[in-house]
């Protein structure tokens, strides 16, 4: 279920290192990627500070606890960092069908509901952008934008 929380608030990157998360500052360093079991720069080679949010965090505490002093925040059940989406996109479906969670599915879902999230909420568009690691929001509306519902009763005659 951790997992999932973290995923929500999008600091699940594979290959994510603990000593690339500042809990003092609230902050993650995304320097790197792992595709395809390779360890790279970050698309478009985008090494970026992206603000940990308080629900993220408290699952990361939780995380670390059961990760001692490992160099990887994510693991499988056989204890081994993620190096691959295939992976934990299984282990993410897993999860969803043993907590009866329709529709659960892999990073990009994830990554769709964690943008949503942010823009339901009213977050700045920059600061999204930022978060995300896109320039425009071209492809946040085109791909990773959900439904978004307002509250059309806030609105003020």
């Amino acid at each position: 279920m951790r997992i999932l929380q973290i995923l929500q608030y999008r600091v699940l990157h594979i290959g994510l290192k603990w000593e690339n998360i500042d809990l003092d500052k609230n902050k993650i360093n995304v320097c790197m990627r792992v595709r395809k079991g390779t360890i790279d720069l970050p698309k478009g080679d985008k090494i970026r500070l992206i603000d940990l949010i308080p629900q993220a965090k408290q699952a990361l505490l939780t995380q670390r606890q059961l990760t001692g002093l490992s160099t990887y925040v994510f693991h499988s059940k056989e204890g081994k960092p993620y190096f691959s989406e295939t992976s934990i996109t299984q282990s993410i479906q897993e999860l969803c069908k043993k907590l009866h969670i329709v529709g659960g599915g892999g990073l990009q879902k994830m990554r769709r509901m964690h943008n949503t999230m942010l823009k339901q909420f009213g977050l700045p568009l920059d600061w999204i952008l930022h978060q995300m690691g896109h320039e425009t929001d071209e492809v946040n509306r085109n791909h990773y934008t959900g439904t978004i519902t307002v509250d059309i009763s806030k609105i003020i005659a």
